[in-house]
């Protein structure tokens, strides 16, 4: 089975290379969902996690973060595009 990857979002985060003050991963969800909209979100969350995940992602010398759509079901990809294809 193929990892099918969409990449939903990206913000600027130059300091904390992806955490908060305390060490946990900061997500800035408002960006996010400005970008990718909040229904969209939601309905990812909403997938069963064998099939779906949000992930973050931080590439090296790159201030982005990047919120990427992993969806493990080739029915579900499909479903997908359909749905959010832009």
């Amino acid at each position: 089975m193929k990892t099918h990857r969409f990449e939903l979002a990206r913000y600027f985060d130059s300091e904390s290379y992806g955490l908060d003050s305390s060490g946990n991963i900061y997500i800035d969800w408002p960006c996010v969902h400005r970008q990718a909209g909040l229904d969209h979100i939601q309905w990812l969350q909403s997938q069963p996690e064998d099939q779906c995940q949000l992930v973050m992602e931080r590439k090296e010398n790159d201030p982005y973060c990047y919120i990427v759509a992993e969806i493990y079901s080739d029915k579900l990809a499909g479903l997908y595009c359909l749905m959010w294809s832009k």
